[in-house]
């Protein structure tokens, strides 16, 4: 028999259970939660300068929050004590997100390395794709079975 009869035939009795956002406490929703928290909820850089002192700096001309690396990793990991993502991780969803490793010019003789994400991000958050929008099809058709 063929795997993907055996797939298709499994799957047939799948039963698609739908929670509410509220509801959530997956490893993802919470990301995004903690995420909403870090960009928005805290005190916010008045000036490139504070960027240093673990502020998120929203640059207007750009449409981008400007914050280190390390700034993000120490809130979700000891304040938040969310460790569900390793750096790798959190680094593979920011860039998802939009986001882009770069250096900052804090005046004319400081820079640093830090990453932009663009204000849109968050509403990508939102605007998430649900699993009726997908089409799975696992049928296959071969003209000379190998199997």
């Amino acid at each position: 028999m063929n795997w993907s009869h055996i797939i298709n035939r499994a799957l047939e009795n799948v039963i698609i259970k739908k929670i509410n956002a509220e509801e959530d406490v997956s490893t993802g929703s919470l990301f995004k939660e903690y995420m909403s928290e870090f960009l928005e909820k805290r005190a916010p850089a008045d000036n490139r300068e504070q960027v240093m002192i673990d502020r998120v700096y929203k640059d207007k001309d750009k449409s981008v929050y400007v914050f280190k690396p390390k700034n993000l990793i120490n809130f979700l990991f000891y304040q938040k004590q969310f460790r569900d993502y390793m750096p790798t991780v959190i680094h593979a969803k920011l860039r998802e997100l939009g986001g882009v490793a770069v250096r900052f010019r804090i005046d004319k003789n400081v820079t640093t390395r830090v990453w932009e994400l663009p204000f849109k991000a968050l509403g990508m958050f939102i605007e998430e794709k649900s699993v009726d929008d997908f089409k799975i099809d696992f049928k296959e058709e071969y003209e000379d079975e190998a199997f």
